[in-house]
């Protein structure tokens, strides 16, 4: 049996939070944030969190951070190939 049969959704869903911890805290220093939205197969959901204090101009366009994500969470988390930004600016 492989690892990625053998990794629970929710298995997963902790291991892409670890991963985007370091971008995550850089948001935070913004007012921003990162939420684990759900991994569906081998896709990492992932919304971005804008509050009324967030420094809009901090914040980098959606496909500079979806690939930022991309590039975290699939090193971190093998399983995952490919992540959806869900990102209230667009």
């Amino acid at each position: 049996m492989s690892d990625v049969t053998e990794t629970t959704g929710t298995e997963l869903v902790g291991q892409v939070e670890v991963a985007m911890q370091p971008l995550q805290l850089s948001l935070q220093a913004d007012g921003a944030d990162l939420a684990v939205a759900g991994v569906d197969g081998q896709t990492a959901h992932v919304r971005l969190i804008l509050g009324p204090e967030t420094c809009m101009e901090c914040i980098v366009p959606k496909q500079v951070m979806e690939g930022i994500l991309t590039t975290a969470i699939t090193k971190g988390v093998p399983q995952v190939t490919a992540v959806e930004l869900e990102d209230p600016r667009a």
